[in-house]
């Protein structure tokens, strides 16, 4: 899956999946102990605590935040999760004066970012990325497509856009927050999605004011759905087709 990002200064990305979450209540749900912040996921949670990921979300204290919020990446804060028990560390007996190696795999997460100036993809433009401190120089694709894999702790970078125009270098600079992204069912949510595809809304503030019902229309009449102002079902549905997650 693809996250775009249109006209907005600070897109929010997260991993992103299939699964749409269900409208039918809005608020931080859930009975497990952790309570979650801003910026987690299961797998950040999970990797903190060397825990498996699958088993934290399938623990069946959590099944009441599977059923609302469809995807692990999806969490707001507030919501409470549930931690299975750590499971024992394994140990190792080695000798001095010998080599030995060991292994360690770092949880990591497939993230795609679509660029677009509008409508259209902004294919092969070279950008520079700045993640965990490293800078690291790419191209778009002929779609528009940038493809990085970031561990479970990243929470910022940096995407800079580097457009030639007329001979001349104009740099364009995103901040991402990797994590940063409310589920589709609350008004935050759904302010940062109209905002990364470009709609003014005004602050992410959770508030459904005169600017974010604005935007909601604009986006709306966009998309040929009902002209309600409100995020109703299936306008939370086409964003989360547009954006990706």
């Amino acid at each position: 899956m693809t996250q775009r990002i249109g006209q907005s200064r600070r897109p929010s990305t997260q991993p992103a999946s299939d699964a749409t979450p269900s409208s039918s209540a809005r608020g931080p749900v859930g009975q497990g102990r952790h309570v979650v912040r801003q910026g987690e996921c299961v797998s950040s949670i999970a990797h903190q605590r060397g825990l498996d990921p699958k088993q934290v979300w399938d623990h069946a204290d959590n099944a009441e935040l599977r059923e609302r919020r469809g995807d692990p990446s999806m969490l707001l804060p507030g919501d409470r999760l549930a931690l299975p028990e750590p499971r024992e560390r394994t140990s190792f007996s080695i000798s001095p004066g010998g080599t030995h190696t060991f292994k360690a795999t770092i949880p990591s997460h497939e993230i795609k970012l679509e660029l677009k100036d509008g409508s259209e993809p902004r294919r092969n433009k070279r950008c520079t990325l700045v993640i965990d401190g490293v800078t690291s120089e790419t191209t778009t694709n002929a779609q528009g497509i940038l493809e990085l894999r970031i561990r479970a702790s990243t929470r910022y970078g940096t995407l800079t856009i580097h457009e030639e125009k007329h001979g001349h270098t104009f740099d364009e600079t995103f901040r991402l927050d990797f994590g940063g992204l409310d589920p589709a069912t609350e008004v935050s949510g759904v302010q940062s999605r109209l905002r990364s595809l470009g709609f003014n809304v005004g602050p992410v503030d959770g508030e459904l004011g005169p600017r974010t019902r604005e935007a909601l229309e604009h986006f709306q009449r966009k998309n040929d759905l009902s002209v309600t102002g409100e995020p109703d079902q299936a306008t939370q549905d086409k964003l989360v087709e547009l954006f990706g997650a």
